[in-house]
Formats: structure tokens, sequence, C-alpha cells
């Protein structure tokens, strides 16, 4: 087909034709109006090469379109209908003037520079909840490249500050062409390579792979191609957290990725929460006209910003009263239900010896206070505290292997890493023991206060190191604790729990930790204090309880009921007894210190 000529009609003079765009990887695309509502969209012809305009093709690609258009999505390019013209299929979608990433990577190494890792989790940010979108709908994109994701950049017109816009396109291309007919590209996971497509079944984690992908270009200024270096082995102030990141998105496996989109999400988040607060770009250079109207609307405002504080210290002051309220209350009726002295001090000398803590029976606040809500720590929607009886239990000081020592070469042992559900589990039973629910979980976390960190209300970043500085015992961590000396849980790595999430039954609760102890600053009145949100008492994520998934920043402690921990003290003197006939001590401080269990 040649170039239609502006004027040229289509499907009956619905369409109009405006301007030619060029050739898509469909076919030639087109600037088109509609006759009817004068509205600009893109029309998309399909070479006959890969779609014959016969009835059953046709009714295919107008089937895809019906699905296409269910998705409603601000990251996502708008479908319209499907047609025929002069014996070619052609479709029409949302017309978003803009240029695509491609471009703009381009541009950036022509000026010898690259993406900021806050640059670039924006954009990984935003084209994973587009592909969530999709697969919501049953659509796995494929073929996700920087030529299909689309930005635009926007001016305000008041402070002329820039924004960008992004939208993915060619969400039906794969499916129109087939696996033969796409080209060979870096972005695209091996099982959806013609050449690999026997070995592995496609699924939700290949959009994942290419996602992956394309966020180490943004880094590092190249796809990752054959056997790669680490994002943080090419450029230096990245951490070992985004290693992680794209080394589980580009597992050549798909059982080896993040599960779906939204969990390479929520890795991201998880490890870089202050990084994707959105910002607009100012211009180097602003008008004195700009200047002028700042200067004049802070005169008049002047007053009316010093009411707005002092309302704000007033929510703050009735927020911490609420919650001082409410904790009080809880702690009164915790303690009425603590056994006797005596009695007590039994419990947690049997639980020492076994280096875990016993935790009474009694009440404790599940979810988020009024001053996470107030300090914007908690968002609208997330479970606001309340009152939760749970019974008594014993729970692991240290997370696994729960012991603190160091090795033949004198370093401090670390918690196992890398765990998935599957092997926590097992290992919390061959102990005796189970892993915690979320609940006793946050119990242990809260203490008897009911903190918001376990050591208080306030963040402290001296108390406690992150995943990968954190050790079992050591000196630099005595302050990560709170009232019931359970350590670790407002740092250090995140910890699996047996409940399941409420969004997927499939799915675990993951309690506490973080990667780089993320934190944000917060305006309290007229002061400026830091708090990391991922740290809080609160705070949980879920991760997928197949496929293997357990990523560096993973491990678990156990939980006993008190009624079977005689079990624990019995399977204990057996292990010592083993120990002393077999003479394994090195063998056993060795497999503890190895890592990940087989």
């Amino acid at each position: 087909m040649s170039v239609l000529p502006r004027g040229t009609l289509i499907a009956k003079g619905r369409y109009e034709i405006e301007k030619y765009l060029g050739e898509s990887l469909l076919g030639p695309t087109y600037v088109v109006k509609n006759i009817s509502t004068q509205k600009l969209l893109a029309l998309k012809f399909v070479r006959k090469d890969y779609r014959n305009a016969d009835e059953e093709s046709l009714r295919e690609v107008q089937e895809l379109i019906k699905k296409a258009r269910k998705i409603d999505h601000p990251y996502v390019v708008k479908y319209g209908n499907a047609g025929s013209y002069d014996k070619q299929i052609f479709f029409t979608q949302e017309y978003f003037p803009s240029v695509n990433l491609r471009q703009l990577i381009l541009e950036y190494n022509s000026d010898e520079r690259l993406f900021s890792i806050k640059e670039a989790c924006q954009m990984a940010v935003k084209v994973l909840e587009a592909l969530s979108a999709l697969q919501e709908q049953g659509i796995i994109h494929t073929n996700i490249k920087p030529e299909n994701i689309l930005i635009q950049i926007k001016t305000n017109p008041q402070t002329g500050a820039l924004s960008r816009n992004v939208k993915i396109t060619d969400i039906i291309a794969a499916s129109i062409l087939g696996d033969d007919n796409i080209a060979p590209s870096p972005y695209r996971a091996p099982e959806c390579r013609p050449e690999y497509q026997m070995m592995m079944v496609r699924g939700k984690e290949a959009d994942v792979y290419s996602v992956g992908n394309i966020l180490y270009e943004l880094l590092v200024g190249h796809p990752a191609t054959g056997t790669y270096l680490s994002p943080s082995q090419c450029r230096d102030g990245l951490n070992s957290n985004i290693d992680s990141i794209v080394d589980i998105a580009l597992s050549p496996t798909p059982k080896d990725r993040y599960d779906t989109p939204q969990d390479m999400l929520l890795a991201i988040k998880n490890s870089f929460s202050e990084s994707l607060h959105e910002e607009e770009v100012q211009p180097e250079s602003q008008s004195l006209f700009y200047a002028i109207i700042a200067l004049t609307v802070a005169v008049l405002f002047v007053g009316t910003v010093f009411i707005l504080k002092g309302q704000n210290s007033n929510s703050e002051k009735q927020a911490v009263e609420h919650d001082f309220a409410l904790r009080n209350s809880v702690m009164q009726e915790a303690k009425l239900k603590y056994p006797q002295a005596q009695i007590l001090k039994k419990l947690q000398d049997d639980g020492a010896i076994q280096r875990m803590v016993y935790i009474p029976e009694g009440p404790v606040l599940i979810g988020n206070q009024e001053q996470e809500f107030q300090l914007g720590l908690a968002q609208a929607g997330d479970d606001k505290a309340r009152k939760v009886d749970i019974n008594a239990f014993y729970i692991d000081r240290y997370e696994y292997p729960n012991v603190a020592a160091t090795t033949s070469d004198g370093q401090q042992i670390k918690p196992t890493s890398g765990v998935t559900f599957s092997q926590a589990k097992k290992l919390c039973k061959e102990q005796g023991k189970r892993l915690c629910t979320s609940y006793e979980w946050e119990k242990a976390c809260r203490g008897l206060e009911n903190y918001i960190y376990s050591y208080g209300d306030n963040y402290q970043a001296s108390n406690c190191k992150n995943a990968y500085e954190y050790t079992l015992g050591g000196s630099e961590n005595e302050k990560c604790r709170g009232s019931y000396a359970v350590f670790g849980m407002s740092g250090g790595p995140r910890e699996w729990t047996s409940t399941p999430s409420p969004s997927n039954s499939k799915r675990r609760i993951i309690r506490g930790g973080d990667l780089v102890n993320s934190t944000r600053s917060i305006n309290v009145g007229t002061v400026k204090v830091e708090h990391a949100p991922s740290l809080r008492c609160s705070f949980s994520t879920d991760g997928r309880t197949n496929y293997g998934f357990g990523d560096t920043s993973l491990s678990f402690r156990c939980c006993v009921d008190v009624d079977k921990f005689a079990k624990v003290q019995n399977l204990n003197v057996e292990g010592q007894k083993d120990s002393e006939n077999t003479n394994v001590e090195e063998d056993v401080e060795e497999d503890i210190d190895s890592g990940t269990p087989e």
C-alpha cells in the first residue's frame, strides 16, 4: 500500500487521514480525524504479510481490540475499533503526541549522561503498573521495549516546570504478529523467543524480564546480554539492592523471576520508596514575572501559613493524645493478664535457654495508629489500629539461625537470607516450631507499650542496621529491640510469616526489615524529622510461596505455642547429645554460616 494522502476517507467516511506518521511494527500509521467527533486518533494498518483481511483474521483482531478496550489506565494507550480498508486490516487507538523512550535514551547517550536512580525507578514503576493493568485483563505484552514506551513532556503554564507522562503501546502487536514475525530483541524473555518455546511456558513473568532489562539499560546505558555485570559493577553510586531486583527480573527461567509485574513493583517500592515521589523538573531559568508572582503570594498568605501550621500542630497533638490514651488502656489490660511473677520468671528463663522470648497472653494494637496517618506514614485505606487479643507464645530472639555468635574466623553471623517460604516453614518444623503469624510478629515488635517502631515512636537510624549490614547479636544492634527484647524487628532483613495475604491466599505476609533503611523527611510542626515507613511495626508486604521466591533481603524467625514448647526443649537436648557423640561442632558452625539452606 502506498502512502495515503491527506483527506482520504476510511471506513465508509468515518475517519479522514490527517497525516502520515511512519511505519510501526505492524505497518503504516496515520493520524486520522473521527468525522463525527472531530477527535484525532492514531490509525494503524496491519501488513498483509502478517494478517490477510479475510473474515476470520478480521474477527480475531476485533476480539483482541475488544479485550484491549476494557483497559482504562493512565499509563496505557486506549484502543478504539478495528476494520478493513483496501484489503488491509486496521485499528484505531488514542493519539498520544510524544517521543518514545528509545529517543530519550539516545538523547541522554549523546549528552554522555545516565538516568538517575530516581528517574529509572519512576519509569519502571509506571511501566509495571501499566503491565499489571494489562494482565488483569488477561493480556501479556511479551514485547515491551523502549520503542513502545511513549513519553509526553509537558510544561506547567504557571511555573514553567516540566513533567513526563508515560504510556505503553503495541499491547496486542505480539498477538497479531506471532512470535516468528517479531525481530529478535534483548528485552524479550527467553520463553518468548522461537528457539526456546518448546522448553518453557510463557506467563506473566515474561513482562517482568522485559522491564528488568529496560531498568538495566536506564542505569547502565545499554541492555544486558549474555553474561552481564551487575549495575553496581558498571556504575558508581548504586548499591546491591538494585542488583538484586535486576538479577531476579533477568533470571533465565521464569520460575526464578518475580511472579508478576506487581511483585517487581513492590520490590522497587520497598527498596526505593523515597525515590518514587514525583517532582516537577524546574527549568534552570525562570522568568522574573513568575518570581514576582511567587513573592506576592508569599506576602499575601504568610498569615494563612501560620494559621495552617497551628492547625497541623493541633492535629498532631490530638493524634499523640489519642494514641497515648488507647495505648495506656491496652497496656493496663495486658498487664492484668500477666502470669504471677514467679511463673512469669520461670517461663522467661525457660525461653532464654532456647534463645526464645516468652510473650504473655493479652491484647495488642494491630494496624496503623493515628500518629502514623497524621505523619503520612500510613495512607488512606490502610488498616487503622485496633485491639486484638493474642494467646501466649514463644518467639526466637533473633532471625534464623537464632544464634548470637561468631564464625571460626571471628566474623559475626548474619541471618540466613534468600529463604523461600517452604524452606522457612521446614526449618522451623525441624526444631519443633512453626513460622510466626503476622499478628504475633507485630505484637513482639510493638512491645508492651505498642510503639510505632520496636524501640519507640521516633525513628533512630543508628539503632538498627539494614538487611545487608545486620548481624545476629552484634553490639551495633544492641538497641535494635523493644521491651520484649526481640531483636531486629525494625531493621535487618524482612521476615516470612505464616499468615496468608488478604488479597491472595497463595501469598504470605512479610514483615519488618528493609534493604537500605529508606527514610523520608517529614515536617512535624516547624521541625523536620526523619522516618522510615517500611521499618514500622505495622508495615507489611507479601510474597509468593511458589516458584522458589526468596530474595536476598528475606529471612525468617520461628514461634511456638506455650503448650508445645516442651518439644523444642526435648529436641534441643537430643541435639546436644548427638553433637557430643559425633563431634560435629565445626560442621554445624559451617552450615549456619553458609547462607541459603538447600
